[in-house]
C-alpha cells in the first residue's frame, strides 16, 4: 500500500495543488524522505511522526489508552484485556509480543493502537504492574471482529474483569459475545470503546468511551494547510481526548 501512496503523493507533488491534508495508510514500511514532495505544503492528519519537518495533527491517543486503563483501574478492575485494532494485520502483529516490542520506537506513530498501548502500559505502570501478553488480543475494526476477538480472550480462559476496544462499533461485537455467553456487562467484565460515537448510544449497556473530537481535528488541519500557504510558521496539533461514562462500565 505504501508504494501505491507514494506514487499519488509525487504525481500530486507534480501537478499545480496549493496544499495537501494527507492521511496515511498504517504501515511500518517507511516513504520515501519528505523531499520527495518538493515545496508543497502538506499537513499529515491523524498520524504522527511520518513525514519528518511536515506539521502533524492528531487527537492524543497515547492520553486515550492512559485514561481507558485508569479509569478502569479507579474502578478496581484489575485484569484488564486491550483489543488492539489494525485496518491490516502485518506480519507478526498477531503477536502480542511483536506489538510490545513496537512501544517507544518510531513505528508506533503510524498505529493509533500503539499509541494507545502506551497509554494503558503508563497507567499500569503507575501501580507496578507489567502488561501480560495474554490480555493483548488483535482485531480488526468491525462488529464481527470484535465478537470474534472477544470469544479468542474467553477461550484462553484466563481471569478478564474489563476489555478495551479499539472503536465503539468493536465494543458494540465484545458486548454481543458477552451476552450470548451470559457474562453480565459491566458487573463481571467492563466495557470501554472509542470515538463515542451514535453507537455508544445504541448498546446495551450503554458504552462507556472516549470521545475524540474529529471535527476538530478536520479543521485544524485545514488551518495548518492554510497558514502554510501564506507562509506562516506551523507547529504539530494534539486534539485532547476526554472519557464518555455511560453503563458498560462500574465498580468490580
Amino acid at each position: 500500500a505504501r508504494s501505491v501512496e507514494g506514487a499519488m503523493l509525487s504525481r500530486l507533488a507534480s501537478n499545480p495543488v496549493d496544499a495537501l491534508l494527507y492521511c496515511p495508510v498504517s504501515s511500518p514500511e517507511p516513504l520515501p524522505g519528505p523531499e520527495f514532495l518538493g515545496h508543497l505544503p502538506v499537513v499529515v492528519v491523524a498520524r504522527r511522526g511520518v513525514l519528518p519537518g511536515k506539521p502533524h495533527v492528531y487527537t492524543d491517543n497515547v492520553k486515550g489508552g492512559y485514561v481507558s486503563t485508569k479509569y478502569l483501574r479507579r474502578l478496581g478492575r484489575r485484569q484488564i484485556a486491550v483489543l488492539m485494532g489494525f485496518w491490516k494485520l502485518e506480519k507478526g502483529f498477531e503477536d502480542p509480543g511483536r506489538l510490545l516490542a513496537c512501544l517507544g520506537t518510531p513505528v508506533c506513530g503510524a498505529y493509533s493502537s500503539l499509541d494507545r498501548l502506551e497509554g494503558h502500559r503508563r497507567a499500569l505502570g503507575e501501580d507496578r504492574i507489567p502488561i501480560s501478553p495474554e490480555m493483548l488480543q488483535a482485531s480488526g475494526y468491525d462488529f464481527g471482529s470484535g465478537y470474534e476477538a472477544a470469544k479468542a480472550l474467553m477461550a484462553r480462559m484466563v481471569p478478564i474483569d474489563a476489555i478495551i476496544a479499539p472503536n465503539d462499533t468493536v465494543a458494540a461485537g465484545v458486548i454481543r459475545f458477552l451476552s450470548e455467553q451470559h457474562v453480565a456487562v459491566p458487573e463481571e467484565i467492563s466495557v470501554i470503546g472509542y470515538d463515542d460515537s451514535p453507537v455508544a448510544l445504541m448498546t446495551t449497556p450503554t458504552l462507556t468511551s472516549i470521545h475524540q473530537d474529529m471535527r476538530r481535528m478536520g479543521s485544524a488541519a485545514v488551518d495548518l494547510a492554510m497558514d502554510l500557504v501564506r507562509g506562516i510558521a506551523v507547529e504539530d496539533v494534539v486534539v485532547d481526548v476526554s472519557l464518555s461514562i455511560r453503563k458498560s462500565t462500574c465498580g468490580a
